[in-house]
């Protein structure tokens, strides 16, 4: 049983929800701070005073962009916090995608978070490059075959995967 803040921290630390401590708790600026640090989810469950202070939002945010969804829109006005929250997303082709489209006017046009983007597009392209590149390479390869399949001309699959297998 949760009783006191100490309680609660330890809780955090054993993997207890946040969303799952008592009420009392969600309105300590302590366990929330402590809250994000271990799931930066919890700013999600978090008080709205929560999620307008920069602090808390930058610490979970810097741990996981997701959190930037539940930060209030004052922060998601702030270029720090957006910023933070794009640094952590470089691999994540369909957040930064998604997020694009909903980047504050205020700061569409900002040049850091134009540069930011493209450094997230650019870590993207790589990674998936990167975890591609034998795909791609076996496409390069069997371009033709694989053109005359898609097409539906006929093809001699044996002779084909048998070169393959042979490479």
């Amino acid at each position: 049983m949760i009783l006191t803040k100490e309680d609660a921290l330890q809780a955090l630390k054993e993997n207890v929800h946040f969303k799952d401590l008592p009420q009392k708790f969600k309105e300590d600026r302590e366990v929330v701070k402590e809250a994000v640090k271990y799931d930066c989810f919890s700013l999600k469950y978090a008080g709205a005073k929560f999620q307008d202070d920069k602090e808390i939002v930058l610490i979970a945010v810097s741990s996981c962009g997701w959190a930037y969804e539940y930060v209030s829109e004052r922060l998601q006005n702030d270029k720090e916090v957006l910023l933070t929250a794009l640094e952590n997303f470089k691999n994540n082709i369909s957040w930064v995608s998604n997020f694009e489209k909903n980047i504050p006017t205020t700061l569409a046009q900002d040049e850091d978070v134009k540069n930011m983007i493209s450094e997230c597009e650019n870590a993207i392209l790589d990674h998936e490059y990167q975890s591609d590149k034998a795909m791609m390479e076996y496409y390069a390869k069997n371009y033709d075959y694989i053109m005359k399949v898609r097409h539906g001309e006929p093809v001699d699959q044996t002779a084909e995967l048998e070169e393959t297998e042979n490479e």
